[in-house]
């Protein structure tokens, strides 16, 4: 299993997968592992993808059955209550025909240059007002 956090400029609507980046990473990630999940973080611009070999995630967070004693990492527990809910995580699995960076086709840094300079155009705009 792996996670990856991933900080975007750009607000995020309904689906990450809007954001080229966390849909290349995504992707990418997909074509080694199969699937992997997105889950926005509340409060933040950030998107966490969670990759793991073999079955799904869904359902294997499940802290239902935990006591509060039981619960030294009440954040932790929090995050995967968070994570398993309906509408918070979204699953994607390969897709042939998308984005797959590689040595020789990376253009994250040219995306997030591009996604910065409309971050920093908007916030402008916003403070001239």
């Amino acid at each position: 299993m792996a996670a990856v956090n991933v900080g975007v400029y750009q607000p995020l609507y309904r689906d990450p997968m809007v954001d080229p980046i966390v849909a290349g990473l995504a992707n990418t990630a997909a074509s080694s592992f199969g699937r992997v999940y997105l889950c926005r973080v509340e409060g933040s611009r950030n998107v966490i993808l969670f990759m793991r070999r073999g079955e799904g995630m869904r359902g294997r967070i499940d802290v239902s059955g935990l006591t509060e004693e039981a619960r030294p990492y009440p954040e932790l527990m929090s995050l995967a209550q968070y994570v398993e809910h309906p509408g918070n995580t979204w699953e994607r699995v390969f897709d042939p025909t998308g984005t797959v960076f590689t040595d020789d086709l990376c253009p994250i840094e040219e995306w997030s240059d591009e996604q910065l300079m409309v971050w920093v155009s908007k916030q402008l705009e916003g403070a001239s007002r």
